[in-house]
């Protein structure tokens, strides 16, 4: 009974531990959000000028196919990998890891 009940404990721990990375790191895509807006509100405008150059793409679906990471950190994304396609965590991973689960 007590092994059962230890066996228990541990996936439930583990459980936490990912809903606690999970919480930390929707905190950080918080703040990286308002950080990127505030930087694109100080931005100038692009120059006009005719140019066979292309420019790069700027919009909100190139920019979002980026894994998210807190700031000073690497993204945890790749190791995260297989809770891509668990029902549970596919609406948090489609938002913190786009690149990772090739939703994008």
């Amino acid at each position: 009974l007590s092994f059962s009940f230890l066996l228990l404990s541990s996936v439930v721990l583990k459980r936490l531990s990912v809903l606690a990375l999970m919480e930390l790191v929707l905190l950080a895509l918080h703040a990286t959000r308002q950080q990127m807006n505030a930087f694109n509100l100080h931005q100038p405008p692009p120059a006009h000028h005719a140019s066979t150059k292309q420019r790069q793409d700027r919009s909100p679906t190139a920019l979002a196919c980026v894994d998210l990471a807190a700031p000073g950190m690497a993204s945890t994304c790749p190791s995260q990998r297989y809770l891509c396609t668990v029902p549970l965590y596919q609406a948090l991973m489609r938002q913190q890891c786009p690149k990772t689960c090739g939703y994008c």
